[in-house]
């Protein structure tokens, strides 16, 4: 298991990363107790992760400890994964929810990406994930302002190079046209 924390405006967010194949349920009954038996390394923000071919992990925050005044994005930047579902828990370790909360529900599929509102009730968050084979993922977590503003940006870029493209197939056209007459 590896543990790290997140440094969010200068607060550290605990986050855990478990591999085990264990479903919620059991992860949910043992979590207090494989959380505290390991030792917390710094992160920066976003992290990679180098996951193993056919490994199941869980990515464990503790959401006590996010500032409350915002909302905040857990997100994985591949799309491609062969599962990924998120989860919320209570105090008492019970699922409060068994769906994806998605802030951008289209863009999902892109980048996975679930909103975690500040709402007391929930105390953890849990994604778990697994690929069929070894390959390194960016994970974060950062607030949901940044999220939109960084995607945003992302879709911008993208939808610049396609518009460059789509001018430069015009001009290749046109000029081809005037050629042969």
């Amino acid at each position: 298991m590896y543990t790290f924390t997140a440094t969010l405006n200068a607060a550290e967010l605990p986050v855990w990363l478990i591999n085990t194949d264990d479903p919620v349920f059991i992860v949910s009954q043992s979590l207090q107790q494989k959380l505290d038996d390991k030792h917390k390394v710094n992160m920066l923000e976003p992290k990679t992760l180098r996951l193993k071919a056919h490994s199941s992990y869980w990515l464990v925050i503790d959401l006590n400890k996010l500032p409350s005044n915002e909302d905040y994005v857990v997100y994985i930047a591949e799309p491609n994964l062969t599962w990924k579902k998120f989860y919320l828990l209570d105090d008492l370790l019970q699922i409060q929810n068994k769906d994806r909360l998605a802030s951008l529900v289209s863009l999902s599929s892109v980048r996975p990406h679930w909103l975690v509102d500040h709402n007391r009730q929930n105390r953890w968050a849990l994604l778990n994930f697994q690929h069929e084979h070894a390959i390194s993922i960016e994970v974060a977590v950062v607030s949901a302002k940044t999220f939109e503003v960084n995607l945003h940006q992302t879709i911008l870029g993208y939808g610049a190079i396609l518009g460059v493209l789509v001018l430069c197939m015009f001009v290749c056209g046109v000029l081809l046209h005037i050629e042969t007459l």
